[in-house]
């Protein structure tokens, strides 16, 4: 429910640009590896982990290397949504946002 309701936030912000094609993804394989969500941007990936967690880690985060492989992409910042009350940066390359600010 936290994932899809994360999701629908992200969309609707989209919408209320007038967005209507959205550049939103999700990717499972067939190795049960997962990224919540992927908002790609002018050849950006952007991964994206939705965690009930107040204190996520870095190991969250594992499957999204995945995307390094992807052809004509680059990989920009890792996101980690979470139950936290301020950002933080938990790797150099991922940041830690909280949910209530979506």
């Amino acid at each position: 429910i936290l994932e899809n309701y994360c999701v629908s936030e992200i969309i609707k912000s989209y919408s209320n640009q007038g967005i209507i094609d959205y550049p939103v993804y999700f990717y499972r394989d067939k190795d049960k590896k997962e990224i919540d969500l992927i908002i790609e941007e002018s050849g950006v990936l952007y991964p994206i982990e939705i965690k009930q967690s107040a204190a996520p880690d870095i190991k969250m985060t594992r499957h999204m290397s995945v995307l390094e492989k992807a052809k004509g992409y680059k990989v920009g910042l890792k996101t980690v949504l979470a139950q936290v009350d301020r950002y933080y940066m938990l790797a150099e390359d991922t940041l830690v946002c909280p949910i209530k600010d979506i």
